[in-house]
């Protein structure tokens, strides 16, 4: 007695397959039997398949993050106050680091639009390099925050914070309107007797001021592929890694970015009772989850070697 979809002679008391003599054994793909298992081939082709998947899901989360940064940002006024918070300092520096992440989430955002939709990896690796930047003064703006929390609670700041001990409080900043005011009237509006007049902007007369955040996301390889791209473009693009490399890279740092913006927004999202911001730490935290997942890893792309930069 077999079943049609079921060829194998079956048991008619019940209904289980009858065992035959001579079968060979089936098991697993490493007991020895070439015939127990089905061997999975992993090209790159699948790998970037897999991959782009992952940022597509990551860009709908990111885009989910910037509404909510900006949604929540609307119920805050300039002094801070807002979303159950009365103006101080501590509010105005949650304020502006939010507002921070949510230039940083945007620019992320557009760099993978950018390589996804439009297929420009430049404009993507320099929109991705902006992104750190931004993460970079929202690492700083932390920092303060951290200090004025503690300030709030009656306790000392905690000794991991020496990173960010360049960090003001918004009293304590100069009046960086009226340098800003000053310069546009200087370079718009030239004047020969102002023609060799020096400024002093914290760093020593005639001092070229560095306005790149001093904070621990200095991620080298992200400003030089930035860099390299801006010089050679997308399509004589001698200098750019191998296609593998690029993909790695990318996919590396955009969730290496994005972890970093979830964990500033879940620590002070808890610290100052804003659950909103809890929640979104979520959104971000799933959206770099999924690019880890599915971006291979730099174990998988290059060969072990010694030596440094020479032996490559």
């Amino acid at each position: 007695m077999t079943e049609p979809q079921n060829p194998e002679p079956q048991n008619p008391d019940h209904g289980d397959p009858i065992p035959t003599r001579g079968t060979a054994a089936v098991g697993g793909p490493t007991d020895g039997d070439v015939h127990g298992g089905i061997p999975a081939v992993f090209t790159k082709a699948l790998l970037f398949e897999d991959q782009d998947r992952g940022l597509d899901y990551a860009q709908g989360s990111v885009e989910q993050l910037t509404l909510g940064l900006s949604v929540w940002l609307t119920d805050i006024a300039s002094d801070g106050s807002g979303r159950g918070q009365d103006a101080s300092d501590r509010a105005r520096l949650l304020g502006r680091m939010v507002d921070q992440l949510l230039t940083m989430s945007t620019l992320v955002e557009l760099s993978l639009r950018q390589r996804l939709e439009e297929g420009d990896p430049t404009t993507a690796w320099i929109l991705l390099e902006q992104a750190r930047q931004q993460l970079g003064w929202a690492a700083r703006t932390a920092g303060a925050l951290r200090r004025a929390v503690a300030a709030k609670a009656g306790l000392a700041s905690a000794p991991g914070d020496a990173s960010d001990a360049d960090a003001v409080f918004p009293g304590e900043e100069p009046p960086a309107a009226l340098v800003l005011e000053y310069l546009l009237q200087r370079d718009l509006i030239p004047r020969p007797e102002y023609a060799g007049e020096l400024m002093d902007m914290g760093e020593g007369v005639g001092v070229i001021p560095d306005p790149r955040p001093e904070t621990p996301l200095e991620l080298v390889p992200l400003q030089m592929l930035s860099a390299t791209a801006m010089q050679c473009g997308s399509v004589i693009a001698d200098a750019m890694p191998r296609t593998l490399v690029d993909r790695m890279a990318y996919g590396t740092y955009v969730a290496r970015l994005v972890d970093e913006a979830a964990e500033l927004l879940r620590e002070h999202g808890r610290a100052t009772v804003q659950r909103r911001l809890q929640r979104l730490a979520d959104v971000a935290q799933e959206a770099a989850d999924i690019v880890w997942q599915l971006t291979p890893g730099p174990l998988e792309v290059f060969p072990p070697r010694e030596g440094g930069p020479a032996a490559a």
